[in-house]
């Protein structure tokens, strides 16, 4: 069983799906996302439904990070079950 922690999506769904392959999580595995999944990308959902797809497969963990709560209050609030009910703004405990 491992733990992977990504960080910093910012909608970057293409080099996400890369790093996922690479890591090549199983079901015994976790993959914690720290936040920051929208921003540069033009399609603001890709990523995120990326990461839901992902909970098919193995286990994920969506912690919100600092630059996702305007953005959630606006475009993307049928998202507001994504998170895990936990926040993250800057440095957590590991």
């Amino acid at each position: 069983m491992s733990h992977y922690i990504i960080g910093d999506v910012h909608n970057c769904k293409e080099q996400l799906i890369e790093l996922v392959n690479k890591i090549g999580p199983t079901k015994d595995d976790t993959v914690v996302f720290v936040g920051d999944y929208i921003g540069i990308g033009s399609n603001k959902h890709s990523a995120i439904n990326f990461i839901i797809r992902m909970k098919e497969y193995t286990n994920v963990v969506t912690l919100k990070g600092d630059h996702d709560g305007s953005e959630l209050n606006s475009s993307l609030r049928k998202y507001k079950d994504f998170f895990d009910g936990l926040e993250l703004c800057g440095v957590a405990p590991v």
